[in-house]
C-alpha cells in the first residue's frame, strides 16, 4: 500500500470500492482532490461524500 492508504481505507469501505478506484477518480477530476497533511497523506477523505 502506498502513502495515504490508511486514511483512504475507511472511505473505500463506505463507498464499497477499492482504494485505487478513488485515487483514479481523483486523478481524472471525477472527485475533488483531497487535502493532504504535511506527509502527503489524505486529510479529509470523508468530505468528498457530502
Amino acid at each position: 500500500m502506498g502513502t495515504g492508504s490508511k486514511k483512504i481505507e475507511p472511505l473505500t469501505r463506505r463507498c464499497g470500492v477499492p482504494d485505487h478506484t478513488l485515487r483514479y477518480d481523483e486523478r481524472l477530476g471525477l472527485i475533488p482532490y483531497a487535502d493532504r497533511d504535511v506527509s502527503g497523506r489524505r486529510a479529509s477523505e470523508a468530505s468528498i461524500l457530502t
